[in-house]
């Protein structure tokens, strides 16, 4: 899919309270993992934003800082947020705390997401949303959920055209499925960095 058509957008912010500390500052071979995630999208995407707060422009000089409008209410509200906001007409939506994505694997995405509001991949039977890519049209559907105060980030994808990317597929792009290790504990966080080491790092 042609660049100029997609608009990337890390979720940051979070407020990092089961790991401890802010996960968008750990540096990996360092660099900020918020920093590394923004310049993936980079070459993903002809914008790239980031959800959170203000000060994590210090961080992504090259990235538009959107606050999100609903702190503490989880990804929905702010996937709304860069729904509206959005350039392009594909939004590539990723965690900040997902420091070994595929640009590879979020290229096929984006390839396979013509026709469709969302396309998301599905690892260990359960679907990874803020590993997928959407259109506006999702936006209605998102804001009269959003007006009930129901914030299950995939209980729209009922009311919207969805595409379903199975293990089966996604293994030929990242046949350890590394894209989709976060980081929620200090062991995690060992891990991901024993395997950044071991495997190289795609990133780079």
């Amino acid at each position: 899919m042609e660049r100029s058509r997609v608009t990337g957008v890390v979720l940051a912010g979070g407020r990092s309270s089961r790991f401890g500390r802010d996960k968008a500052l750990l540096e990996l071979n360092g660099e900020p993992l918020l920093a590394r995630t923004t310049r993936l999208l980079g070459g993903l995407a002809a914008e790239v934003l980031v959800l959170g707060p203000p000060e994590r422009a210090v961080l992504v000089p090259h990235a538009r800082v959107i606050p999100d409008e609903r702190p503490g209410d989880g990804p929905l509200p702010a996937l709304a947020t860069a729904l509206r906001t959005m350039h392009g007409d594909r939004l590539l939506a990723v965690a900040t705390d997902m420091p070994l994505l595929s640009a590879t694997l979020l290229a096929y995405l984006l390839d396979r997401s013509e026709g469709f509001n969302v396309t998301v991949p599905r690892v260990n039977g359960r679907t990874q949303q803020l590993h997928a890519v959407y259109t506006a049209a999702c936006l209605p559907a998102i804001e009269a959920q959003l007006s009930r105060d129901d914030l299950k980030i995939d209980r729209f994808f009922a009311e919207v055209r969805t595409q379903i990317i199975e293990e089966s597929e996604i293994l030929h792009f990242d046949p350890d499925l590394r894209s989709f290790r976060n980081i929620n504990t200090e062991a995690d966080w060992r891990e991901v960095q024993h395997l950044a080491c071991a495997g190289g790092d795609a990133h780079r």
